[in-house]
């Protein structure tokens, strides 16, 4: 049985073309195994909502 990663706001990784990607959250709906949702951003729409959420 493979561990999934625990994400924390703000973490990145790599979408399918290399580009950054932002970790944001998990959705309140489940996978059909179980898991949890991860919600990821691209870096642009990532850094508008900090910003939004900061003024």
């Amino acid at each position: 049985m493979t561990k999934k990663k625990s994400w924390l706001y703000g973490d990145t990784k790599k979408d399918t073309k290399g580009r950054p990607i932002y970790f944001i959250g998990y959705s309140d709906d489940v996978s059909k195994k179980g898991y949890s949702i991860e919600l990821w951003q691209p870096k642009n729409q990532f850094f508008k909502a900090r910003d939004f959420k900061s003024n």
